[in-house]
């Protein structure tokens, strides 16, 4: 796996920025390495599963702090919880919603808020398995010894976003500065919106390859 260092020093060399002296210090592309795990986790995250264990009559339970996006819920065993969103605080968690074109079939629905995972109708047994998966975030190395669990295929997508906002830095630097009037070459705006092309491209391309299967309810 590659730790933070590795990948910076892919970044500097990426930007020709190996010399002596060097124009972006390492605290600065540690910090945008950070920012551009943070949108890759947006944009893609890492598949996880985790497994809660219910409490009879209780509807919210925490889920891991990694969490970006929950995607299936089964609860009951081999049951699938629609996902729905409890609107203007109509319905109180714990209440146990009409049966309606939301709710179609079984009525088992679930809500995700403020790190909860909101279950209506709250489990009427305790002890029951509530299965879980979804898109988590990606850990964030605090040293550089610190490795990244990116995988491999992905870490291009960082790779670039990262060179994005060291080009857009160096832009605005420029820019406030007004250090020198370009007579030739590319402008470090241009070359930014270029490498942050680069990596949604690869983002795209990831989602094209893989596409998340979603839980379809039909009424037969």
């Amino acid at each position: 796996m590659t730790t933070r260092a590795a990948l910076r020093t892919r970044v500097r060399a990426e930007l020709n920025d190996l010399g002596t002296t060097r124009l972006w210090p390492d605290e600065r592309l540690n910090a945008w390495l950070v920012e551009s795990l943070r949108w890759l986790g947006r944009e893609l995250g890492l598949e996880q599963a985790a497994s809660l264990t219910s409490v009879a009559a209780q509807a919210s339970y925490a889920l891991p702090t990694d969490v970006v996006e929950v995607t299936r819920v089964e609860h009951p065993t081999g049951v699938f919880r629609l996902p729905i969103a409890h609107a203007g605080g109509d319905i109180a968690p714990a209440a146990a919603l009409d049966s309606g074109v939301a709710t179609r079939d079984s009525g088992l629905v679930y809500d995700v808020y403020g790190g909860q995972l909101i279950l209506s109708p709250a489990p009427d047994r305790a002890g029951e398995a509530i299965a879980v998966r979804y898109r988590g975030a990606y850990a964030e190395p605090t040293a550089d010894a610190g490795v990244l669990d990116v995988p491999l295929r992905d870490e291009d997508a960082v790779l670039f976003s990262a060179c994005a906002r060291a080009c857009e830095w160096l832009a605005m630097d420029e820019g406030k500065r007004q250090r020198f009037e370009r007579q030739r070459g590319a402008s470090p705006a241009a070359v930014a919106r270029e490498y942050d092309g680069e990596a949604r491209a690869i983002v795209r391309q990831r989602r094209a390859r893989v596409a998340s299967r979603r839980l379809v309810i039909r009424n037969e």
